[in-house]
């Protein structure tokens, strides 16, 4: 239906084969696991060439094979230039692929700027224990 949508080139294909979703191609997004509609949410956010990709907890769900796929995918996307904009809970996420953390709370902005600058700014090295220290 997407691909209906738009007629630019898409990596469907590729994507499909990376998240191992070939036998759910035949079957209804609602009778599908929330792992596996996670999966092809990732596959709908991916598929275009878009220079902004904007997800919101895109781990959740996903098995250790697909979140292993989903940060090499994303580091890939970030090393030909794209912005990525992530939401998450997940701290080891962050730490793992992030540039620039934007802490947000209750609608106020506590913290913008790098990991680097975090850690300076509260002495933790960890996200977590940093952020805590923000709120504290």
């Amino acid at each position: 239906m997407v691909k209906d949508l738009n007629t630019g080139k898409t990596h469907d294909e590729e994507l499909i084969k990376l998240f191992d979703l070939e036998t759910f191609l035949d079957k209804r997004l609602g009778n599908l696991s929330g792992g596996t509609r996670q999966k092809v949410n990732l596959v709908l956010t991916f598929m275009y060439d878009c220079p902004i990709i904007i997800m919101d907890e895109p781990t959740a769900g996903l098995d250790p094979i697909s979140l292993v796929r989903l940060k090499e995918l994303i580091h890939n996307q970030r090393l030909i230039g794209k912005t990525i904009l992530i939401t998450t809970h997940v701290m080891s996420l962050v730490e793992e692929l992030a540039d620039e953390v934007v802490f947000l709370l209750e609608g106020h902005i506590h913290f913008r700027g790098s990991l680097k600058k975090l850690e300076e700014m509260t002495g933790e090295a960890n996200v977590e224990k940093a952020i805590a220290k923000l709120l504290a």
